[in-house]
């Protein structure tokens, strides 16, 4: 089975744990980036949880957040 090849215009985001030092234990990201942001953050990707996404929708850190609409569809 092959899959389709995603534009190149996409960048793949991952889910992320990492430890939060002031709560001394480790938390789950509310929002999804790229492996280098998340290697640069001392966090572990979480497996299963990658996403294409649109390059400009990443943030100056590579994070990706969704954001409620209002009229039920994320952007």
């Amino acid at each position: 089975m092959s899959y389709p090849t995603p534009p190149d215009d996409t960048v793949t985001v991952y889910g992320f744990s990492y430890y939060d030092f002031n709560r001394r234990e480790t938390e789950v990201a509310l929002y999804k980036a790229t492996r280098e942001a998340i290697v640069a953050a001392n966090g572990v990707v979480l497996r299963g949880t990658e996403e294409r996404v649109p390059a400009d929708a990443l943030d100056g850190h590579g994070h990706y957040r969704r954001l409620a609409t209002g009229w039920g569809a994320l952007a």
